[in-house]
């Protein structure tokens, strides 16, 4: 055979070769895509057969497909405003939800729950833990309690006293019980802390410079008693804000306000709301506990006392719960695992500073 020929032959076959790759890929990508699609379109069917009152924020579930090294991302808009979403690995649906528009009175305890635990964390760019300490559970459950979740973005951050710059940063921290990790860590951002507990045995005092205790409840009428003490005086938020006037400033934004009160945090809430002193509050913290065990009543009241921060301007940006006090309850169908306590954090929309 001459030269000519074989260089010929061999271009053909090269030849050959690239086609019958490029068709195998063809072939491939094509099957890929028809069991992406097949996959996909069974997947969204159990979606819209799926219960369209399940409130989350986020529901995402495994496939357990193989990794195909596709970087394709699609999204499928059903006509139950959710949206799908396929990435290689992983199907997410994520239902988009006006709170303020949601009718608490037809919500289920799961329902509730989930509404408590939505976090709504993309409203602060900038969210840090201040405080707490590691405990463990009777179960040997071991976790972190009492920290507090504080919005660090420029419109809405407390501004302390740092690097020997002064700065006028106030807060209210109600429910101590021996735990002072949240108190300390603001006082070491540079904050002036008024704190309260009427259940500590300790009169009041100044623990340090800057952070000044009060043997005093929090509650929605004043007292000059409270419920386990009688010499232990209860007061609203307005009357304690006109009580530190003198020394905290007559106008003074409280720039964080914690409360975690065991309960009582549902008759202190509406009285703030009412009075107006949520207008003097730029961030709240609030350890939020249900009883499961009650009527699906008030967990509903609960749910529409919560919603009602949001209706007024409070933009929550972080929730979690106090995974030390899950409890299995059983409704009229399932065995359910519920969460009795939890840390919801907002920051007060008609508060906001103007960025520069």
């Amino acid at each position: 055979m001459k030269i000519p020929n074989i260089k010929r032959f061999l271009m053909t076959m090269a030849l050959l070769f690239t086609f019958f790759v490029i068709l195998n890929l063809f072939y491939s990508f094509g099957n890929e895509d028809q069991s992406e699609r097949l996959e996909l379109s069974r997947f969204t069917r159990t979606v819209k057969n799926h219960d369209r009152n399940l409130l989350s924020s986020k529901f995402v579930v495994n496939r357990g497909m193989r990794d195909k090294g596709s970087s394709k991302f699609r999204q499928i808009r059903t006509n139950s405003k959710e949206n799908t979403y396929f990435d290689g690995l992983v199907f997410a649906i994520e239902n988009v939800i006006d709170w303020k528009k949601t009718n608490m009175q037809t919500l289920t305890s799961t329902q509730i729950m989930d509404y408590l635990l939505w976090t709504n964390q993309s409203s602060c760019r900038i969210a840090q833990y201040f405080g707490g300490v590691m405990v463990s559970s009777a179960t040997g459950l071991v976790s972190l309690e009492g920290q507090k979740a504080l919005c660090l973005d420029y419109a809405v951050k407390p501004i302390g006293t740092m690097f020997g710059i002064p700065g006028r940063c106030l807060v209210y921290s109600f429910g101590i019980n021996h735990e002072w990790s949240f108190d300390e860590a603001m006082e070491l951002y540079g904050c002036e802390i008024f704190s309260f507990d009427p259940s500590m045995n300790v009169s009041t005092h100044n623990r340090t410079n800057n952070i000044h205790f009060y043997r005093m409840a929090l509650g929605s009428v004043d007292n000059d008693g409270w419920e386990k003490s009688p010499s232990v005086p209860t007061r609203t938020l307005s009357s304690i804000y006109d009580m530190l006037k003198p020394i905290h400033g007559y106008e003074s934004i409280i720039d964080y306000l914690k409360i975690d009160i065991e309960t009582s945090e549902w008759h202190v809430l509406p009285h703030i709301l009412n009075s107006g002193m949520m207008d003097k509050v730029r961030q709240l913290a609030v350890e939020i506990h249900v009883d499961f065990n009650k009527s699906i009543t008030i967990f509903r009241q609960q749910a529409s006392l919560i919603q009602s921060l949001e209706k007024y301007g409070l933009v929550r940006f972080d929730s979690k719960p106090n995974i030390n006090t899950l409890v299995h309850v059983t409704d009229q169908i399932n065995n359910l695992s519920l969460f009795n306590g939890y840390e919801v954090a907002w920051y007060n929309n008609r508060l906001l500073r103007k960025t520069v």
